[in-house]
């Protein structure tokens, strides 16, 4: 097999393309304009970096720093707050200290009456207590079929 040299002259707005059988095709994407030579492009790459802000590299080293206490250093950012927001806020707290008293009386009668249980009411009581707090819940007790039925039955 024989490769043929295949020899164009540079023109920008002409290009040249080979097909699968080796044979040239020329297409013109615009009209041919007398143009000396080839556009010279230049490249800076300094202009291509990323500029780093210096308060960005200040926060990255105090976040890498081994010493906590520079995380906390600077200031956070306040923002204006309107009235809307304050009162807002206001009474969310007040929701809040109101939710968490009623949590606490919820907790007392729970010990109250957690107090009175007696023997399988009390393990009862522990088991989902427990359960609640994220363990497994206890396997179940093997008892033959008929018994089982029994015990639903009733």
């Amino acid at each position: 097999m024989k490769m043929k040299k295949i020899s164009s002259k540079l023109d920008p707005n002409r290009t040249s393309s080979l097909n699968h059988r080796g044979s040239s095709k020329s297409t013109s994407s615009q009209p041919s304009s007398s143009t000396t030579g080839p556009e010279i492009v230049v490249f800076d790459e300094a202009s291509k970096k990323k500029q780093i802000k210096p308060s960005t590299v200040h926060e990255w080293k105090s976040f890498m720093s081994s010493k906590i206490s520079k995380l906390k250093d600077k200031p956070a950012s306040k923002l204006q707050k309107n009235d809307e927001e304050v009162e807002e806020e206001e009474l969310n707290r007040k929701n809040d200290k109101e939710l968490q008293e009623l949590l606490e009386t919820s907790k007392l009668l729970e010990l109250y009456t957690a107090d009175r249980l007696t023997g399988k009411e009390r393990r009862k009581y522990n088991d989902k207590k427990i359960v609640e707090l994220g363990a497994k819940s206890p396997k179940s007790i093997k008892i033959p079929t008929p018994i089982s039925l029994g015990i639903q039955s009733k």
